[in-house]
């Protein structure tokens, strides 16, 4: 067999205290090692604290400082890839959305943020049906679900282990009475939503992988800086593609309001799902193994997707890099929204 290269890992955010957190930093509160007893047997845990409205989110992943280079007991997992070993790490992204989702107020960004909100479900009577992609320690589909959304969280078979891990370790933190039935079978309570967590692999198509629940059942996709590595794209924008032309469940409204966003609007009366992408630049134009924001918006492109930007901001964790959330739906099927 041949020798086990190492990735190189990404940039650790700025570790934070509960009184170091500004109303424009990330969600992150802390990152710290620990032994909790709760945390994924296949590894040394490291603890991610992040503040989601009045409660804390606390997901292991593995310590990326250290230098083990001991046996992965997940190598030989259907769905192993050392791209997939990232997943282990707590991404910027996903910090921040959970940041930029609860903006209120005057905060740059929380009129996006408002819409956000209601196409999420999160302070309504009841959430919709969110699949998020690549999900990795979860952090970012956990917290949407403690904010009250309805979150099937999903990555490869070798990785679900730990988002069913995450997920128990943040049962019953201020759990609230369910909104309403969810979508997904095998969810538990997380806060104001709901969660659950299984098996997605982009390398097959999705219509082979609807046992225990059929991710097509979403209303909106979620995905954060998980295409940062070229190799992944074909794959990720094919399944993107595949969930958003499959056909819509009956029986599903969203509220009347006012909407902010030109193009979240578009997709509020259309009815169509969507995905909400964060993206986090890590490649230039001759990167050959990284990508690029332009890059990323053709593969979409080609798979019959646009790319709407609602909301760029520079990177607290990597100065001089914009992280962007974007709106991605199928091409045509909204014949208003503006080009950003």
């Amino acid at each position: 067999m041949a020798g086990r290269t190492k990735q190189p890992r990404p940039a650790r955010p700025a570790p934070a205290t509960r009184n170091d957190v500004t109303a424009t930093a990330t969600a992150l509160l802390s990152t710290e090692p620990s032994h909790d007893p709760k945390a994924s047997s296949s590894s040394s845990a490291n603890l991610h604290a992040y503040r989601v409205g009045s409660r804390t989110l606390t997901v292991a992943g593995i310590a990326e400082d250290s230098d083990d280079d001991t046996f992965d007991p997940c190598f030989f997992d259907e769905g192993y890839s050392l791209a997939a070993q990232t997943a282990y790490s707590v991404w910027e992204g996903g910090a921040r959305l959970l940041d930029f989702i609860q903006r209120k107020g005057d905060t740059p960004g929380s009129a996006v943020a408002a819409d956000l909100r209601a196409l999420l479900g999160i302070d309504q009577s009841s959430g919709v049906p969110v699949v998020e992609l690549g999900s990795g320690t979860g952090a970012a589909g956990l917290g949407l679900a403690m904010l009250g959304a309805d979150v099937l969280v999903t990555d490869v078979p070798s990785i679900v282990d730990l988002l069913r891990d995450n997920i128990k370790r943040n049962v019953g933190v201020d759990a609230v009475e369910a909104k309403a039935t969810s979508a997904w079978n095998g969810t538990v309570r997380l806060g104001s939503g709901t969660a659950a967590a299984q098996p997605l692999n982009w390398a097959i198509p999705v219509d082979q992988q609807l046992t225990h629940n059929d991710p097509r059942n979403a209303r909106v996709l979620v995905a954060t800086e998980c295409t940062w590595l070229q190799s992944l794209i074909p794959m990720f924008t094919s399944t993107v593609a595949q969930l958003l032309a499959a056909p819509l469940p009956a029986g599903f409204a969203l509220p009347e309001r006012e909407w902010g966003v030109a193009a979240l609007r578009e997709i509020a009366h259309s009815q169509q799902r969507w995905l909400l992408w964060v993206y986090k630049e890590r490649g230039t134009a001759a990167s050959e193994s990284f990508t690029t924001f332009d890059g990323v918006c053709r593969a979409f492109a080609g798979v019959g997707c646009m790319v709407h930007t609602l909301h760029a901001e520079s990177s607290v964790e990597d100065p001089g890099k914009t992280i962007q959330f974007c709106a991605v739906t199928l091409a045509g099927k909204v014949s208003q929204i503006e080009r950003s």
